[in-house]
């Protein structure tokens, strides 16, 4: 018999966390679940929980990576071995709300759509203190259209989401393997190729750990990966013909990136970022006619808003068009367009390290 819902637990060294989030699965008032977990190598002993949790529920399908893949490809082996209608993802140190699945499958149901969106509670997994985030709220309690027409921003977690589950087998949509933010190439493959319509509710169903002795917690690791999901996505949209479709969602995805790295603190971890950005942005071949199109400069992240000379920096670094760095050049303060001046003509009479040496006496 087909179970309603295939529900898929990545577990990587989180054997505190593990039985919470086990109880609230197996707990669902929701019966009709296929439950696969997926031991990704876990150094800890999470396997021992795991089989003990096997033992007493019959709904456990149990899988040993013989080598780790990462979450991206843990949550792809519960993808290729899942059997339920519909499919959803749930992290090993998080939990869910009892009545997560008969909530959110009764609503999708009612109004037919092949995406369900639910909100989150963030907690401290130290203090327990939850707070609220509106990131995570949903504006879909209207059956909408996500296409090239019709985008409203939504976080692109996946863990807050039920899919059907032969949209992703037809479709061949995977996560990315040992990369950070895999939700967010995983998402945009996803919004484009499947154009879904989505239902959501803002009731909070999933409770989100905030661990800063995780990857994500400690935002330098994380960001690094950036740049390669762009790329990844870019190379997507481009293969699949969906690049002018798609394009302008794309670049504002990019900078909320751009965004993020601006909050970087470590300078070794800046100076990679921005240049991998830029290269993407090269490759993109932004020009000034684009930029015009995107007046505010911050599409779909209006939390997040960045300024202009941020996004001009970039381009103009990344452009090979003397005329788009004219531009630039032109958007600057003009403290700014001194300094550039001064950098210039240093460089082109060689005097170039000796001023970069004065700048940095004077900075002390």
């Amino acid at each position: 018999m087909t179970p309603k819902i295939s529900i898929i637990i990545p577990v990587y060294n989180t054997e505190t966390y593990l039985r919470e989030c086990l109880d609230s699965v197996i707990n669902q008032t929701l019966k009709d679940i296929e439950i696969i977990i997926v031991n990704d190598c876990s150094p800890d002993n999470s396997e021992s929980i795991i089989l003990e949790y096997l033992a007493k529920d019959p709904r456990i399908k149990y899988i040993k990576h013989e080598q780790n893949l990462g979450l991206g490809g843990a949550r792809n082996t519960g993808i290729t071995n899942a059997k339920g209608n519909w499919i959803a993802f749930v992290d090993s140190d998080d939990y869910i709300e009892l009545n997560t699945y008969s909530t959110m499958l009764s609503l999708m149901d009612k109004h037919q759509v092949n995406l369900g969106v639910f909100s989150v509670i963030n907690f401290d997994h130290l203090t327990k203190i939850e707070t609220y985030d509106p990131y995570f709220d949903t504006n879909f309690s209207t059956p909408i259209t996500f296409n090239n027409q019709n985008i409203t921003y939504t976080c692109p977690t996946a863990w807050n989401k039920i899919f059907k589950l032969s949209d992703l087998i037809s479709h061949n949509l995977r996560f990315p393997e040992h990369l950070k933010h895999e939700d967010e190439e995983f998402w945009f493959k996803y919004i484009v190729t499947i154009e879904p319509l989505i239902v959501g509710s803002n009731k909070k169903l999933y409770h989100y750990r905030q661990r800063v002795d995780s990857i994500m917690g400690q935002k330098h690791l994380s960001r690094k990966y950036f740049p390669q999901i762009c790329l990844n996505i870019y190379l997507f949209l481009q293969q699949n013909n969906k690049e002018s479709l798609y394009r302008q969602y794309f670049f504002s995805s990019i900078l909320q990136y751009i965004y993020e790295q601006y909050q970087e603190t470590d300078p070794m971890y800046k100076s990679i970022f921005q240049q991998e950005m830029q290269q993407l942005l090269h490759y993109m071949k932004i020009s000034k006619k684009e930029l015009e199109q995107y007046p505010n400069l911050n599409l779909f992240y209006v939390d997040n808003p960045i300024s202009q000379e941020i996004i001009y920096n970039y381009i103009c670094l990344s452009s090979n068009s003397s005329h788009d760095k004219w531009y630039c050049f032109g958007q600057l303060s003009r403290t700014q367009k001194i300094k550039k001046i001064l950098i210039v003509l240093s460089k082109k009479i060689k005097i170039y390290p000796v001023l970069k040496k004065i700048f940095t006496i004077i900075r002390k």
